[in-house]
């Protein structure tokens, strides 16, 4: 890791620490190997996006946005769990991109929830988890699937249909929870 805070290497060092202890098998198939730095500086956000982070396709580093509002300083002071969950899953869904996959909603021949969206598979590990570890963590799962379905999703009639479907259905969501 490069640049950045203290702070903020620490909260995405934690991230780190969490999808290793909770879904080694996920990052040793989507990170390990295959992303070689994570840079942590401003982005820049004109397409309206307040994106945490951003990874070129196929590329070999995650840029950590140093001005998002959920990487600030002053946010991280107060990081709860939860934020620590997110980095978790955020430095997941661009390792997706650097192993090659696109937005699902930017590839309608994809699976459903084949693209960046099976980040979500890092979230999912951790709500089935039944070990006292993963208590705290549990319903961060239910709200990362959420969001990745907003974000990976958008609009997309696949949001309810294979993959996504059974990890909807094993979350207890609704079409109309979105």
């Amino acid at each position: 890791m490069t640049g950045g805070s203290a702070l903020q290497r620490q909260l995405y060092t934690r991230g780190m620490d969490l999808w290793m202890t909770f879904a080694e098998r996920y990052y040793i198939e989507n990170f390990k190997g295959k992303v070689k730095n994570i840079r942590f500086e401003e982005c820049n956000n004109s397409d309206g996006v307040n994106a945490a982070a951003r990874a070129p396709v196929g590329g070999d580093t995650i840029i950590v946005c140093t001005g998002s509002k959920y990487n600030k300083d002053e946010t991280i002071r107060t990081a709860s769990y939860f934020q620590y969950f997110n980095s978790m899953t955020v430095l997941a869904h661009e390792a997706r991109h650097s192993k090659g996959f696109r937005h699902d909603k930017d590839r309608l021949d994809y699976e459903p929830c084949a693209g960046t969206a099976n980040s979500f598979e890092v979230a999912r590990t951790t709500f089935e988890c039944t070990e006292e570890r993963c208590l705290p963590f549990k319903y961060g799962g239910r709200h990362q699937f959420l969001f990745e379905m907003a974000y990976s999703l958008t609009n997309d009639p696949r949001r309810f249909q294979g993959l996504c479907k059974a990890w909807a259905d094993s979350l207890g969501i609704y079409p109309t929870d979105l």
